[in-house]
């Protein structure tokens, strides 16, 4: 009788372990879905004025902002401008 509740009690550990790697397994295909999403938002280039993807922009940052710029022309016409007043 106590075999039976002690086979009793690893299987039902081993029930419990098994949902648990499973559920962790579908957190971990949910946060790569995230991360592949978030490579595709669309930022704003404040200097070309177009839309570009943020896994290819240059991040820049001023004072308590981040700008992002399409590339490294668009931010060094950016940082020309700015000194000239163009931009704020």
């Amino acid at each position: 009788m106590r075999l039976l509740i002690f086979l009793s009690l690893i299987y039902l550990c081993y029930i419990l372990l098994k949902s648990r790697w499973k559920s962790s397994g579908k957190k971990s295909a949910i946060n790569k879905e995230m991360e592949k999403t978030a490579d595709d938002i669309m930022i704003y280039d404040p200097c070309c004025k177009i839309y570009y993807p943020k896994k290819n922009c240059i991040a820049f940052k001023d004072k308590d902002k981040i700008l992002y710029f399409c590339g490294k022309e668009c931010k060094n016409k950016f940082l020309e401008d700015r000194k000239k007043g163009d931009f704020k």
